[in-house]
């Protein structure tokens, strides 16, 4: 109702302000015209605050012990209002053993062993190439630092030339046969004698290469000699040239050493203790590739290589090894076999037979030790060389996995009480071959079987001394087996009251610490294998003894979580207005009480159930069932017969029940009662159901024997009571109840229809509005919610405005809605124009439709009569 008062008002505004535009001067208008167009519809349908999964919602909140069952009700398809199905049941004396044991935990439990998982076995390769660099001694630099030189003298006349000189220089500090020099110098320092003055200029040369300088006075001076290309032995031969003009005879000193930057390229006959800088550190690691699930492997066929060949052009080095590993395989160097030739650094190779490769990298470490004595040194500018680590692995003896992800289906060992209806009703059980088959794959190799172990004493499976066992064969696809009791068992529920089961899946190499871990023998690397299971319960039975009068019966309090607000909570929610539910009454809730057993021969014609029957709410109980007997404590009862009959719900499409429970009433299949008054008493607590009741009638107190064959093909197969509710949604208003259409139709209240934050400033088309006679609003209402029994009675609608000047009722069915000038003028001086739509129901009996709703439209008519100046 809202959008068509906006829809109105708003079209007209845009109507008045869309004339507001430039003109020529004293320019006039003359309009007499009627306008009429449509505002649009509106819908609401009742359901969306009242309907099965509303009342669900708000039974479930309450209530714990029933699980319902909740049917829109239309019996024979012709019920003139609605009315709501709520199907429970409760009190159930089991009979088809076989059904009721696989609806226990335990049956679920041992459903619940069902698992299909692929073993992937990692082909144990390397990751990345294993190729590495290590660091070889700087042979260059330790020559270098280890020589020394041997001083000697030149003698130098007056003047003149200096007599040529021929030195034979000694190295010692280090052995060697002979020195190629690929770069540097001979560094020759010359010393003079003190107290010369004057100068000498010198020329040194050693072979082809040579370099002259000047010794001035007594200052040092030194030359330097080029090596690149010069091969020496342990001795450097030297030339001295050149002249001198000291005008004194004197002895000057040669010193000598190599420079900074000298390079050997090759060495030959060398002997030189490296020390420490001759041992050279491994640290590598091999990165493995496996999966998440693999744990370990004994190796079957495999090895690991270290391996560093010499650099070219080394020969006669003494080297010593210490090499182990560590991380996935652990190793010592004495498991190594040595393969140096002597053309390696190192070369050693570890047989993997028999050792066990855990998940995860293996590290190599060590050291190798190198001596020189009488060998020949090539050297390069890298100074480092490949160090070689290949670790293969061919074949596993066996593969241990962690099958964690299945662990919780490995084992069950449950233990579950016999429901009381069989304890009390059944005397004996004879109990045919049960346990549990299944189907399974094992894509597994040879010698890799699996076992499962169980023990029931309920029904007869082996013992924790001797289980009942049976093999998963290895090798084997949608493979079939069970596991079932040898013969027949018979069974007392009052003394064997509890089902023990329990099922072990023994997995190959599987122990007691982890029985999630599988060692698998016969494995082929990189392979995936599959290893799948499937458990079903089976439970037979041959026959039972039903003894209904050896006890006391079956009793208990089950809370519906009914009360009155179970139907209006969405409905009272959207209101924000909980005084609508405590002005409404239920004329009738009928209640229809089902015995239901078998109809088979075994049970004796007038088996009834006798006892008592009250509904509690709060602290107060009420009869549900008139009395009609008066038993020994003085208490009375009530009988409730049993039926034999199919009272099975007959349904149309959409969920919806249109059996008449009234034809159940009037074949004696069942009894009814009325509920009404103790929910309309409105008492503190939803609707409780106490039930104490036993089986009357059978005439004796021998028992009854039922046979499983007699239950076949039959929809009942237990005693049971059973309940259906039924809400009518026929109810009497009590007093006067207003609804909010606003808020029903979910449209936020207290907020200016036209969107504004102050009044509207309509002086610029004032004159507008004054040849405007009126405006009218031509609506229809289609009341499809609900009827009043009384035909006199019926509901209005009501505009409330904060503007009391703009009040109106509305009619269902349709009329007109009128708005004169002054009215809209007043809605435009209203800063905050925010009516209430009510909808207002008076006291009586109301019928609420199926499918119920309201439906609106609306047409606005203005007329417009008059001369307007426009400038």
């Amino acid at each position: 109702m809202k959008k068509i008062i906006i829809l109105s008002l708003s079209t007209l505004l845009l109507f008045l302000t869309a004339c507001n535009f430039g003109i020529p001067e004293k320019i006039y208008l003359k309009l007499k015209s009627q306008y009429a167009f449509s505002i649009g519809d509106y819908e609401k349908k009742l359901s969306e605050y009242i309907s099965i999964d509303s009342i669900l919602d708000s039974l479930e909140s309450s209530s714990s012990t029933v699980n319902f069952d909740i049917y829109d009700y239309n019996p024979n398809s012709s019920s003139p209002y609605q009315q709501y199905l709520m199907n429970f049941s409760f009190g159930e004396i089991p009979i088809n053993i076989s059904q009721y044991l696989e609806d226990m935990d335990f049956a679920k439990d041992i459903s619940s062993i069902s698992f299909d998982k692929d073993i992937e076995v990692p082909s144990l390769e390397m990751s990345s190439s294993p190729l590495t660099s290590i660091n070889l001694p700087d042979i260059n630099s330790k020559i270098r630092s280890s020589v020394s030189f041997t001083e000697m003298s030149v003698p130098v006349p007056a003047s003149g030339s200096i007599t040529p000189v021929s030195l034979l220089v000694p190295i010692s500090g280090v052995t060697y046969s002979s020195i190629q020099f690929s770069a540097g110098y001979l560094n020759v320092k010359i010393t003079p004698p003190s107290g010369i003055s004057g100068s000498i200029s010198l020329n040194l040369s050693i072979g082809s290469k040579s370099s002259s300088g000047t010794v001035s006075g007594s200052t040092e001076t030194t030359i330097q000699i080029p090596l690149d290309g010069l091969t020496l032995g342990q001795t450097i031969p030297i030339s001295v040239t050149g002249t001198s003009n000291t005008g004194s005879i004197g002895i000057y000193s040669l010193s000598f050493e190599l420079s900074n930057d000298t390079e050997i390229s090759k060495v030959t006959g060398l002997t030189l203790d490296l020390g420490d800088d001759g041992n050279i550190n491994i640290n590598q690691t091999i990165n493995m590739t496996t999966n998440e699930a693999f744990l370990n492997c004994v190796i079957g066929e495999g090895n690991i290589k270290v391996s560093s060949a010499l650099p070219s052009g080394w020969s006669n080095i003494t080297l010593n090894s210490d090499v182990a590993l560590s991380g996935g395989i652990s190793a010592s160097n004495s498991d190594f076999t040595d393969n140096n030739d002597g053309s390696y650094l190192l070369n050693k190779e570890l047989d993997l037979s028999g050792k066990t490769y855990t998940a995860g990298n293996i590290v190599a470490s060590g050291t190798i030790s190198i001596s020189l004595s009488n060998s020949t040194i090539v050297l390069n500018s890298s100074n480092t060389v490949d160090l070689t680590l290949n670790c293969n692995i061919s074949t596993v003896s066996s593969v241990t996995v962690n099958l964690s992800s299945i662990a919780e289906q490995l084992s069950i060992d449950v233990s579950e009480s016999l429901p009381s209806g069989m304890q009390n009703y059944i005397s004996y059980l004879i109990l045919n071959s049960s346990g549990f088959t299944g189907t399974y794959t094992n894509e597994l190799p040879e010698g890799n079987d699996i076992t499962i172990n169980t023990v029931s004493d309920f029904f007869g499976l082996g013992s924790t001394a001797n289980p009942k066992s049976t093999t998963l064969a290895s090798g084997k696809t949608n493979e079939t087996f069970e596991l079932l009791s040898s013969g027949t068992k018979t069974i007392t529920p009052s003394s064997d009251t509890e089902i023990d089961f329990k099922i072990n899946i023994n997995l190959p190499g599987a122990t007691s610490q982890h029985p999630e871990y599988v060692t698998l023998s016969n494995i082929e690397l990189g392979k995936t294998y599959n290893f799948s299971l499937k458990l079903t319960p089976v439970f037979d039975w041959d026959s039972l003894g039903l003894n209904p009068n050896a006890v006391s019966g079956m009793s208990d309090t089950i809370d519906t979580g009914f009360e009155v607000g179970t139907i209006f909570n969405q409905l009272t929610e959207t209101l924000e207005d909980s005084t609508v539910v405590n002005k409404l009454e239920f004329t009738e809730i009928p209640l229809y009480l089902y015995a239901l057993a078998p109809g088979i021969s075994s049970f004796p014609i007038g088996m009834a159930f006798q006892g008592s029957l009250k509904g509690i709410v709060g602290t107060t109980e009420i009869p549900i069932l008139p009395t009609d007997d008066e038993i020994e404590d003085g208490t009375t009862s009530a009988t409730i017969p049993l039926s034999f009959s199919n009272s099975q719900l007959v349904f149309e499409s959409d969920e919806i029940v249109t059996s008449d429970l009234e034809e159940d009433v009037e074949n004696n299949n069942c009894t009814k009662t009325d509920l009404a008054d103790i929910i309309n008493a409105r008492l503190d607590g939803t609707l409780k159901i106490n039930y104490d009741l036993r089986l009357t009638g059978t005439g004796q107190n021998n028992e009854i024997v039922i046979k499983k064959e007699d239950l076949e093909g039959l929809d009942i197969t237990s005693i049971q009571m059973l309940a259906r509710m039924v809400v009518k949604l026929k109810l009497n208003v009590t007093d006067e109840i207003t609804l909010d259409l606003l808020k029903l139709g979910d449209i936020e209240s207290g907020t200016d229809i036209f969107d504004r934050t102050s009044a509207t400033d309509y002086e610029d088309f004032e004159k507008y509005i004054d040849i405007i006679n009126n405006i009218s609003v031509i609506y229809t209402v289609d009341n499809g919610v609900f009827n009043y029994t009384d035909a006199s009675k019926n509901v209005t609608i009501e505009m409330v405005s904060t503007n009391p000047e703009i009040e109106k009722t509305l009619s269902l069915g349709g009329g007109t809605l009128s708005l004169s000038i002054d009215e809209m003028k007043s809605i435009l001086n209203t800063s905050c124009f925010a009516p209430t739509i009510n909808m207002i129901a008076p006291r009586g009996t109301i019928s609420i439709k199926r499918d119920a709703g309201i439906k609106m439209n609306a047409a606005i008519v203005m007329y417009a009569d008059g001369q307007v100046l426009i400038n």
